[in-house]
Protein backbone atom coordinates (compact mmCIF):
# COMPACT_ATOMS: atom_id res chain seq x y z
CA UNK A 1 0.00 0.00 0.00
CA UNK A 2 1.37 3.16 -0.39
CA UNK A 3 2.12 6.00 1.92
CA UNK A 4 -0.83 8.12 0.66
CA UNK A 5 -3.61 5.15 1.26
CA UNK A 6 -1.93 3.73 4.55
CA UNK A 7 -2.16 7.55 5.49
CA UNK A 8 -5.95 7.57 5.40
CA UNK A 9 -6.51 3.98 6.80
CA UNK A 10 -4.36 5.36 9.73
CA UNK A 11 -6.58 8.11 9.82
CA UNK A 12 -9.57 6.18 10.22
CA UNK A 13 -8.21 3.78 12.20
CA UNK A 14 -6.79 6.24 15.23
CA UNK A 15 -10.08 8.04 14.96
CA UNK A 16 -11.62 5.31 16.18
CA UNK A 17 -9.27 4.44 18.72
CA UNK A 18 -10.07 7.46 20.48
CA UNK A 19 -12.59 10.69 21.11
CA UNK A 20 -9.94 13.21 21.87
CA UNK A 21 -8.47 14.51 18.39
CA UNK A 22 -4.82 15.20 19.84
CA UNK A 23 -4.53 11.64 20.67
CA UNK A 24 -6.07 10.49 17.59
CA UNK A 25 -2.89 12.64 15.65
CA UNK A 26 -0.41 11.32 17.90
CA UNK A 27 -1.76 7.25 17.78
CA UNK A 28 -1.55 7.89 13.47
CA UNK A 29 1.71 9.31 13.91
CA UNK A 30 2.91 5.92 15.84
CA UNK A 31 1.36 3.78 13.16
CA UNK A 32 2.99 6.23 10.24
CA UNK A 33 6.25 5.39 11.64
CA UNK A 34 6.03 1.88 12.69
CA UNK A 35 8.11 0.02 10.83
CA UNK A 36 5.50 -1.35 8.03
CA UNK A 37 5.87 -4.76 7.88
CA UNK A 38 5.98 -5.13 11.93
CA UNK A 39 3.44 -3.46 11.87
CA UNK A 40 1.24 -5.56 9.58
CA UNK A 41 2.49 -8.78 10.59
CA UNK A 42 1.85 -7.95 14.26
CA UNK A 43 -1.30 -6.75 13.66
CA UNK A 44 -2.76 -9.39 11.82
CA UNK A 45 -1.02 -12.43 13.38
CA UNK A 46 -2.75 -10.79 16.71
CA UNK A 47 -6.30 -10.98 14.69
CA UNK A 48 -5.26 -14.01 14.03
CA UNK A 49 -4.73 -15.50 17.81
CA UNK A 50 -7.74 -17.07 20.20
CA UNK A 51 -6.23 -17.50 23.36
CA UNK A 52 -10.10 -17.67 25.04
CA UNK A 53 -9.79 -21.57 26.00
CA UNK A 54 -6.45 -20.48 27.84
CA UNK A 55 -8.14 -18.40 30.29
CA UNK A 56 -9.26 -21.44 32.04
CA UNK A 57 -5.79 -21.71 33.21
CA UNK A 58 -6.04 -18.47 34.78
CA UNK A 59 -6.32 -18.72 38.63
CA UNK A 60 -6.02 -15.05 40.11
CA UNK A 61 -8.66 -12.54 40.03
CA UNK A 62 -8.39 -10.11 36.65
CA UNK A 63 -9.49 -7.04 35.96
CA UNK A 64 -10.64 -5.81 32.62
CA UNK A 65 -10.83 -2.02 31.62
CA UNK A 66 -12.33 -1.60 28.84
CA UNK A 67 -14.55 1.54 26.89
CA UNK A 68 -18.38 1.77 25.61
CA UNK A 69 -17.33 3.21 22.60
CA UNK A 70 -18.58 2.70 19.70
CA UNK A 71 -21.03 -0.17 20.51
CA UNK A 72 -22.36 0.96 23.73
CA UNK A 73 -22.16 -0.46 27.45
CA UNK A 74 -24.54 -2.76 27.13
CA UNK A 75 -22.80 -4.95 24.06
CA UNK A 76 -19.41 -4.17 25.44
CA UNK A 77 -20.78 -5.97 28.72
CA UNK A 78 -22.09 -8.83 26.50
CA UNK A 79 -19.18 -9.03 24.16
CA UNK A 80 -17.03 -9.77 26.97
CA UNK A 81 -18.89 -11.91 29.10
CA UNK A 82 -18.62 -14.36 25.47
CA UNK A 83 -15.31 -13.52 24.97
CA UNK A 84 -14.43 -14.18 28.61
CA UNK A 85 -16.48 -16.85 29.37
CA UNK A 86 -13.55 -19.24 30.18
CA UNK A 87 -12.21 -17.06 32.85
CA UNK A 88 -13.39 -17.94 36.73
CA UNK A 89 -12.59 -14.68 38.22
CA UNK A 90 -13.28 -11.35 36.75
CA UNK A 91 -14.23 -7.57 37.48
CA UNK A 92 -15.32 -5.85 34.28
CA UNK A 93 -14.76 -1.98 34.17
CA UNK A 94 -16.29 0.15 31.55
CA UNK A 95 -15.27 3.78 31.14
CA UNK A 96 -17.84 5.80 29.62
CA UNK A 97 -17.08 8.69 26.82
CA UNK A 98 -14.16 6.40 26.04
CA UNK A 99 -12.96 4.20 23.01
CA UNK A 100 -10.24 1.97 23.26
CA UNK A 101 -7.78 4.08 24.36
CA UNK A 102 -9.15 5.21 27.64
CA UNK A 103 -5.97 6.69 28.98
CA UNK A 104 -6.52 9.25 26.76
CA UNK A 105 -10.33 9.67 26.48
CA UNK A 106 -10.62 9.80 30.34
CA UNK A 107 -7.25 10.02 32.27
CA UNK A 108 -8.55 10.42 35.59
CA UNK A 109 -11.02 8.02 35.17
CA UNK A 110 -8.26 5.56 34.40
CA UNK A 111 -5.91 6.80 37.00
CA UNK A 112 -8.43 6.26 39.61
CA UNK A 113 -8.89 2.85 38.71
CA UNK A 114 -5.33 1.75 38.34
CA UNK A 115 -4.61 2.85 41.81
CA UNK A 116 -8.06 1.13 43.51
CA UNK A 117 -6.63 -2.16 41.66
CA UNK A 118 -3.53 -1.46 42.83
CA UNK A 119 -4.83 -0.87 46.39
CA UNK A 120 -6.77 -3.79 46.60
CA UNK A 121 -4.45 -6.05 46.18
Amino acid sequence: MNETDFEKIATGISQSMSLNQVSQQKIKDWMIKADRKTYVYGYTDYLKLDVRNNLKNITIPVTILTADKPFGKEMVTQTYKNQYANLSDYNLIVADNAAHFIMFDQPNWFLEQIQHILSAN
